[in-house]
């Protein structure tokens, strides 16, 4: 009997030491990956480069007339977080049609979102702020934290853009800068930051939920004991619950128009739940189900690579007039 009691035993810490080294593993290869490309500005303007050539002489002209520039705040952290700003002359003849505010994905950076701004940009005819995430890009911080923390910071550039441009704002996120977009939605903003509406771009319903995902899809292994481990030890580490990053809570207290945008085929940031997100949004809302994006097809993965086609700019451009028309 004392045997048995001694392998039962043995059974249960290796157990328990397996299940934490998972949990590290979760934290350690989600929040602190290896593969922070977004960190080498050469490697991502290379990327943009190669995919959009157009784009060089683009982003070049801009630079040479200072409407291209760089910007930086420092949080209630004291982390020092930079954002790439891209305004119109004051001599544009052209009206300026209100601001939007650009999150980028995961393990991305400003010039990663140079598409998506040409989009907002020129076709638009918008004013653009590209914020960086924490240790993503130039920003500091120690670790990705799928929109949780970020979505405090991101007050501070609504304030520096209201302050800057006097214009209402969109702000259209991303993948995880979609889930920080959602996560931000559900903060008591002032409306001295001209906030008008939200776009969400193939964002996750939690961090939960998503890495549950992940663990669940690429390792086809149980997810919810490595989820566990992997939230203690993340608290212990850096300070918050993955159950704390709830997209579903935070877009259920959200009271301005919001669009949702998804891929049907999706499957890194699963189509489902989407709907769970649309359905949690009480009040002015807009769904735009995408045919054929797959978050895993690169450039593709979200909505806006089709705000250069003519329907893909009337929908843009109609929720954004609606947007600022209701502010």
């Amino acid at each position: 009997m004392k045997k048995v009691l001694y392998i039962l035993s043995a059974l249960i810490v290796i157990l328990f030491a397996v299940t934490g080294y998972a949990g590290y593993a979760v934290v350690c290869e989600t929040t602190t990956p290896s593969y922070n490309y977004g960190q080498n500005y050469d490697t991502a303007y290379a990327m943009v480069y190669r995919k959009y050539p157009e784009m060089r002489n683009w982003h070049d002209s801009l630079v040479e007339q200072g409407l291209w520039r760089d910007t930086n705040l420092t949080n209630e952290e004291g982390l020092r977080l930079h954002a790439i700003i891209i305004e119109h002359p004051v001599s544009d003849t052209l009206p300026v049609n209100g601001s939007v505010m650009l999150i980028h994905g995961y393990t991305d950076d400003a010039p990663v979102m140079m598409r998506y701004a040409y989009c907002d940009y020129e076709i638009l005819h918008q004013n653009v702020l590209l914020p960086e995430l924490q240790w993503c890009g130039k920003s500091e911080g120690d670790h990705i934290s799928f929109g949780w923390k970020d979505h405090k910071d991101m007050p501070l550039w609504l304030d520096l853009i209201h302050n800057l441009w006097q214009k209402p704002i969109v702000v259209h996120g991303l993948s995880m800068g979609a889930a920080t977009t959602m996560m931000l939605s559900g903060l008591e903003m002032a409306d001295s930051l001209q906030v008008s509406g939200f776009v969400e771009d193939c964002g996750y319903t939690s961090i939960w939920d998503q890495l549950s995902h992940q663990i669940s899809g690429q390792y086809g292994l149980c997810a919810s004991p490595m989820m566990y481990a992997g939230s203690l030890i993340n608290k212990l580490w850096h300070g918050w619950w993955f159950s704390d990053g709830d997209a579903v809570a935070q877009v259920a207290r959200c009271d301005k128009p919001m669009l949702f945008i998804h891929g049907v085929e999706d499957d890194l940031v699963p189509f489902q739940m989407v709907h769970e997100l649309y359905q949690a949004k009480q009040g002015d809302k807009e769904l735009w189900e995408l045919a054929g994006l797959d978050c895993r097809s690169g450039d593709n993965c979200v909505g806006m690579i089709r705000c250069c086609d003519h329907n893909g700019i009337r929908l843009i451009q109609q929720f954004v007039e609606h947007c600022h028309q209701k502010k």
